[in-house]
């Protein structure tokens, strides 16, 4: 028996599915799934920008309550790189000691002031994770004051799952100990290739046996995760030099691999190469590369979401797993996003903003409101992400009938090998691993299509799309 609300679901998706606009993305799709990008999908804002004040209004109201029930991740940035690695182009420093010192101060400082509030006091942290830029730099005393200053803000679960990002270059021994003694009990390296010449012209400096040897003696030492990145397309890679490369990684005694694609970012070096030269990514060969690194995978490891696998059952995932839940993740420091509640946030990037704000408290720069229909939202995307996608725990968990909609969506994609049928759940392929992101964004896309009037969907006027956001979903 269907209540009100998966009626009034069902007669709207009905009444949908065959709109051409849908069908015309479903074509595209069947020709090329990898190929769905954002821009290919309608560009119905599902948020309502907030002005600063509302921003601190809404944030400050909901730091003075009691958490929810539901684990919190945090997220700490720390902007500061000794390399420069030709993909990459995210916000960040280069490293001088005084300015990590600095940094290291405000952060502290920042964190003292969120510890003041409710929330923080009420909160259920699950899931911790340093990030960067390269946390690497900090030296042992700064991780050691940090995560002790987590714990007088926050209520830290025993079982909290606690990640330090660094490369193999920036940690060493006293890094490492002190970090563990701190509690931090997971590292995630971006070792991203071990294959010499490949590292090398991503702008990392050491070869494939110092990397290897690095690694196993973290790994050796025995008292936390040890967990890499991987990425395949990069400059130089075969399908011969990436199955090594996943099997070095395996000699090494990792807990988990994270295999991701190379993004050409366009303000990365490596995006102006790809610029001044008019290139393009191989994406027959990109997908040789994956079918390659997943085969060596698979036959020592397990799947736990489509880009990481695991060796052991202690490696979880867990920030990561929250934050594509929806769960409320706190960010700290500067140049990051986070999320309270239905408030997404970022701080602020130049230095001397965020100097300003922490002088102020805990002060974002800018924010947005999501739409009631996000946690539904949330659930699809966090199922895809993992690779499994049951309808009918879906209409239990969102209490709307997503099977109704999702259904003849996985019914095609199990017809063109993307997915296979295991009792009541899709379960992606090693084909549908590899385009996970683009079917995650089409899932996205027919969830919106359906969530919102049809007619200023299709429509070119941005204001109709605006007020179809977060403050005026379809009515449930």
């Amino acid at each position: 028996m269907m209540t009100a609300a998966q009626e009034q679901w069902r007669v709207r998706w009905e009444s949908l599915r065959n709109e051409p606009l849908f069908v015309a993305a479903g074509a595209q799709w069947r020709r090329a799934p990898w190929d769905i990008a954002w821009r290919d999908i309608p560009a119905l804002t599902r948020q309502v920008r907030l002005t600063p004040d509302v921003l601190q209004e809404r944030l400050k109201d909901y730091l003075d309550r009691p958490a929810s029930a539901r684990p919190i991740a945090l997220y700490l940035h720390i902007p500061f790189c000794t390399l420069q690695c030709t993909y990459c182009a995210f916000s960040k420093q280069h490293y001088q000691e005084r300015q990590v010192e600095e940094y290291v101060a405000l952060l502290l400082q920042e964190i003292a002031s969120i510890g003041q509030t409710e929330f923080a006091r009420t909160a259920n942290v699950a899931a911790i994770f340093f990030g960067g830029g390269t946390p690497g730099v900090l030296q042992p005393e700064q991780i050691q004051a940090i995560m002790g200053a987590l714990r007088k803000a926050f209520t830290i679960a025993p079982t909290a799952e606690i990640t330090f990002e660094s490369s193999l270059d920036d940690l060493n021994m006293e890094k490492y100990h002190a970090a563990v003694t701190s509690g931090i009990n997971r590292f995630s390296f971006g070792v991203q290739a071990f294959t010499t010449d490949v590292r090398q012209r991503i702008g990392r400096r050491d070869t494939r046996e110092s990397a290897k040897r690095r690694l196993s003696e973290y790994v050796a030492a025995g008292r936390a995760d040890i967990v890499i990145d991987l990425i395949y397309g990069l400059p130089g890679q075969t399908v011969v030099s990436i199955r090594e490369d996943v099997r070095d990684a395996m000699e090494c005694g990792i807990a988990g691999l994270d295999l991701y694609k190379l993004q050409i970012l366009p303000k990365s070096i490596l995006g102006q190469q790809y610029k001044r030269n008019n290139w393009t990514q191989d994406q027959d060969k990109l997908q040789e590369l994956f079918r390659a690194a997943t085969e060596e995978l698979e036959a020592v490891a397990g799947p736990i979401s489509c880009s990481h696998w695991r060796t052991r059952e202690s490696e979880r995932s867990l920030y990561n797993t929250l934050v594509f839940a929806g769960h409320d993740m706190v960010a700290l420091g500067m140049a990051c996003g986070g999320r309270l509640g239905r408030v997404r946030f970022m701080k602020p990037i130049a230095p001397p903003m965020y100097r300003a704000a922490v002088a102020q408290g805990y002060r974002p720069m800018a924010g947005s409101l999501v739409g009631t229909e996000d946690a539904a939202l949330r659930r699809l995307t966090s199922a895809a992400d993992c690779g499994v996608i049951t309808p009918q725990r879906l209409d239990e968990e969102t209490d709307l009938p997503m099977s109704l909609f999702l259904t003849p969506i996985l019914q095609s994609w199990e017809t063109h090998g993307l997915v296979t049928r295991r009792g009541d759940a899709y379960v992606y392929t090693a084909a549908g691993r590899y385009a996970y992101k683009a079917m995650s964004r089409f899932l996205q896309w027919a969830f919106h299509y359906l969530a919102y009037d049809a007619a200023a969907f299709a429509s070119d006027d941005k204001d109709a799309k605006n007020n179809l956001a977060a403050d005026n979903p379809m009515s449930l």
